[in-house]
């Protein structure tokens, strides 16, 4: 089943980053190359770690935040509250997805039949080459991938709210989505995600090329030490996770342009 903990996430340090709302980026796989050059031109932007120019620069980049305390780590492991309101286009109302960003334990078998993480697409080596090299680089998980469980009852969500009350950061993107985030450092709160989701399985929704490079990565490292310890931060993996019967929770249909050969078409 899945095994989630908490984590010390490195943070923006409030006393050097005021203007945080102009920090945040897109993830890689859908920021445009416009965006990109303009989020490159702004100093201390997310993007020169989750998108960097070279694997080399974001880690030059990491080591320099580091050591100016342009960003510091928390001093306490924790979950993060992460709330996105949104609309969709055609529908007046505004929803609100509710999850949290956690640790999830990998292994050898992760995505594979039977695991904790169940996995709904294939994906092509040289993408998962290109995240392994990221992560060696850096040893840091720049994106949570997207994990789906189930919590009918809506345990979670009863948490989550209480935390959400006086959120960390609230800022509105660039779509109009309204993202806050909040922290959970309360053992026993932390002790019910945990209780919850180790009884399940994970389904993941988005990240598959994410989670495989962090599986490849923490079997390499244990073939060379031939001992991983338990608590290596390479047994685990950065996803953010939403519960499977949120209404708000949106499915939609996607566009796809065809190019056929005029002479096989066929109307």
């Amino acid at each position: 089943m899945a095994h989630i903990r908490p984590f010390r996430a490195w943070r923006y340090n409030p006393e050097k980053i005021t203007d945080i709302n102009r920090k945040f980026s897109p993830l890689f796989d859908v920021v445009s190359p416009e965006q990109l050059e303009k989020l490159y031109a702004t100093p201390n932007n997310s993007i020169h770690l989750s998108v960097p120019r070279s694997d080399e620069e974001a880690l030059g980049k990491l080591s320099e935040w580091k050591e100016k305390g342009i960003i510091l780590q928390d001093a306490l492991p924790a979950i993060y509250i992460y709330y996105q309101e949104f609309s969709v286009f055609g529908d007046s109302k505004r929803y609100v997805r509710k999850g949290f960003v956690s640790m999830i334990q990998v292994d050898d078998d992760s995505g594979e039949k039977d695991s904790d993480i169940v996995l709904h697409e294939d994906t092509i080596s040289s993408s998962v080459a290109e995240r392994c090299r990221h992560l060696e680089k850096t040893l840091l998980n720049t994106a949570p991938t997207h994990g789906l469980y189930e919590d009918p009852e809506f345990e979670l969500e009863k948490v989550m709210d209480r935390y959400m009350r006086d959120p960390l950061y609230e800022y509105v993107d660039y779509q109009g989505v309204i993202n806050k985030l909040a922290i959970v450092q309360d053992r026993n709160d932390i002790e019910v995600f945990q209780s919850l989701l180790r009884t399940q399985k994970v389904y993941l929704a988005d990240g598959h090329h994410r989670l495989a490079s962090s599986v490849a990565v923490r079997r390499k490292a244990r073939e060379a030490t031939r001992n991983l310890p338990p608590d290596s931060f390479l047994n685990y993996h950065l996803m953010y996770l939403t519960n499977l019967f949120a209404d708000d929770l949106r499915i939609l249909p996607i566009h796809r342009v065809l190019t056929l050969a005029e002479k096989t078409y066929n109307p």
